[in-house]
């Protein structure tokens, strides 16, 4: 079981599942941590934060904006960015999945929906102080006193271009000119804060926000968003959506459907720019729609439909437990 410390007043919540279980391989619990527009989700190599994949707001993206970052930990703790523009989150989480080898159904805990599994992946390109590497700009905006304003300038007017996280070949940057919180935003400060925060709560040291602050010193807003793990799919009953159907080779098909559904719940963090914070709960359901067959013989001596002949309570392929549903979709209430 995962307990984490919100704050001293609200006290301690838990959380158990495979969905935050710590492992020593590569996983992704599918927390999202919600700041200026941007969602990042943290991957773990065991108790240790390994990269963060930063998806910016869909309806944040103007023009050729960068929309997604792969921020990568290196060994000296000095962050390395991939990034991408085309607006296809899904594409960069397969590029991640695939690059990590991770299992199948590693996204079925994400806080974000996105169809990763049957996506392309598409390469990024290597990101440096806003840009990518190899934009004519970039030289210029890293030899500017403010990188991250500068970025962030080009960012405004839909260029290829992101003020978070600057990152140049591993190394930390920002505006020369830039001290304190509004430095430690605009720079790789925040990708090690986060970090630490959520280092931190898996250690069940402190809680996340300590973590933070451990390494900003001051206080910013955003929302963080824990999945619990889902329950297992709940099966309706069948219903016959066609059949019996015209007699072939002396046999005849019914066809059934079911919904399927599974409930989770989430914990929502939520740090005001007053640092004050609150706490709410989201409960998702999952429906789709679980599918079958009967096939009933006929008579081999006319192979004819007797009156009257009505399909099976359940079809063949019903093997007493619930199947992997279709045209799955989710609903969220509560915060």
């Amino acid at each position: 079981m995962r307990c984490f410390v919100i704050v001293a007043s609200i006290g301690v919540t838990c959380l158990s599942g495979a969905a935050l279980a710590q492992t020593s391989a590569i996983n992704v619990p599918g927390t999202l941590i919600e700041y200026d527009g941007w969602g990042l989700i943290p991957i773990f190599d065991g108790s240790e934060v390994h990269s963060f994949l930063a998806l910016r707001d869909e309806d944040e993206i103007v023009g050729q904006n960068i929309s997604a970052i792969w921020f990568q930990r290196q060994a000296d703790d000095s962050w390395e960015g991939l990034a991408w523009n085309d607006g296809d989150h899904a594409a960069a989480l397969k590029y991640v999945a695939m690059d990590l080898g991770l299992p199948e159904g590693w996204d079925e805990n994400l806080v974000v929906e996105y169809d990763a599994f049957s996506a392309t992946p598409i390469s990024p390109k290597p990101y440096a102080y806003g840009l990518y590497a190899d934009d004519p700009l970039t030289p210029a905006v890293a030899a500017s006193s403010d990188p991250a304003a500068a970025a962030g300038a080009l960012e405004g007017i839909g260029y290829a271009a992101s003020s978070l996280g600057v990152v140049s070949g591993g190394g930390s940057s920002g505006g020369i000119g830039q001290t304190g919180c509004e430095y430690q935003l605009a720079s790789t400060d925040l990708l090690d804060a986060l970090a630490n925060g959520e280092e931190t709560e898996l250690a069940q040291t402190d809680s996340f926000t300590e973590g933070v602050e451990q390494v900003i010193s001051c206080c910013f807003p955003y929302r963080r968003t824990i999945p619990g793990p889902w329950s297992d799919w709940t099966c309706g009953p069948w219903a016959v959506v066609a059949g019996p159907g015209a007699a072939h080779l002396c046999r005849s098909n019914c066809d059934y459907e079911r919904t399927v559904t599974r409930t989770r719940f989430l914990i929502r963090v939520i740090r005001w720019p007053n640092c004050s914070i609150s706490l709410c709960t989201i409960w998702q359901t999952e429906s789709g729609i679980e599918t079958g067959s009967s096939t009933i013989d006929l008579s081999p001596y006319d192979c004819v439909l007797p009156p009257g002949l009505g399909c099976p309570g359940t079809p063949d392929t019903d093997n007493g437990s619930c199947g992997e549903p279709s045209n799955v979709t989710r609903t969220s209430t509560g915060c």
